[in-house]
């Protein structure tokens, strides 16, 4: 207890961390308070947060892996989790970053500690504290590189696969609408997204344009992408950002776009 207590340096989170990864299933919580209290101290950034050195820990602990196939699965997983302007279920994340949920779910579930999973699989996948996503998108902070997460690729891949999205589930009349009717006439509209509206679809529907200003570097294999939403989906695109109230939103996307 005291050396958590040392180790926490009176920040609650630290606290709370450590319990969610004494409780995880399958594991023995002595086994996993004795590897925890032995892990080593950090020798670089416990001057600022003594989070850091347990973050690592867990992840290193958690993926002992050096293929570097499975390795950028996690970083496109949490790096989903971490970047996403909001957030969304397991089933939503798999979807928008093109995996099947069966293989996002033991991801998300082995680092659980470090996230906030909820047992019911429609609520949204968070990280636990704002410092998880500072820690590991700070290359000084995140010294392992199995899971740095760059912010500059995940962006591009995160408006890749908005477009990707987009262009494969827009379709004319999505919602089969009453013609020339206005949302607030139609009386079942929630049910009707709910229905043909996927969590990712309605993602990528809004915030696909933040991902793609925020994107430095080579942007070439957007340009096809983006070339066929504007091309073929815009209008449907605007007939969704409509209903789902984002018209204005939809706007700002066409401003900074054209900037």
């Amino acid at each position: 207890m005291n050396i958590l207590c040392q180790r926490a340096a009176g920040l609650f989170v630290y606290a709370v961390a450590t319990v969610k990864y004494l409780g995880k299933a399958f594991y023995l919580p002595d086994k996993q308070l004795e590897a925890i209290v032995n892990f080593p101290d950090s020798t670089g950034y416990e001057g600022k947060t003594s989070l850091d050195p347990l973050y690592l820990w867990i992840l290193g602990e958690t993926f002992r892996v050096d293929d570097p196939v499975v390795c950028a699965k996690i970083r496109t997983i949490i790096g989903a989790v971490v970047l996403l302007v909001n957030p969304l279920p397991p089933s939503g994340i798999a979807e928008l970053v093109g995996l099947e949920t069966r293989d996002v779910l033991p991801f998300l579930t082995s680092v659980q500690s470090l996230l906030v999973l909820d047992e019911d699989p429609i609520q949204p996948v968070k990280p636990f504290h704002k410092s998880f996503p500072d820690f590991i998108t700070d290359p000084s902070r995140c010294a392992d590189t199995r899971f740095y997460i760059s912010p500059e690729h995940p962006h591009f891949q995160l408006v890749t696969n908005c477009l990707r999205v987009m262009n494969d589930r827009l379709e004319q009349d999505l919602l089969l609408l009453p013609d020339y009717a206005l949302n607030s006439e139609v009386d079942d509209l929630e049910a009707r997204i709910g229905d043909r509206v996927s969590a990712a679809l309605r993602y990528a529907c809004q915030p696909w344009y933040h991902h793609l200003t925020v994107t430095t570097g080579d942007m070439t294999d957007a340009i096809s992408c983006l070339r066929v939403f504007l091309e073929e989906k815009f209008l449907v695109w605007l007939e969704v950002a409509s209903v789902l109230g984002f018209m204005r939103g939809a706007v700002s996307a066409l401003e900074r776009l054209v900037s």
